[in-house]
């Protein structure tokens, strides 16, 4: 048998609506990383989370992002 961690779901991976999911796998996509978008239950308020997986990853994400 697994672990509970392994077979109980996230929290938040449920409540993510599909268009939330959507944006996730089209963001990851774009940005070749692991991306996880939170938004607040009752609230148009939220966070993106972006993952990366060394530093050379994350200069290259920042280079894009602050266009440098």
């Amino acid at each position: 048998a697994k672990p509970a961690e392994e077979t109980e779901p996230k929290p938040d991976a449920t409540a993510r609506s599909p268009n939330v999911r959507d944006l996730e796998k089209q963001l990851e996509a774009a940005l070749g990383m692991k991306v996880v978008v939170r938004t607040e239950p009752g609230n148009t308020s939220g966070t993106v989370e972006v993952a990366f997986d060394d530093l050379d990853q994350l200069d290259r994400f920042l280079a894009r992002v602050l266009g440098s």
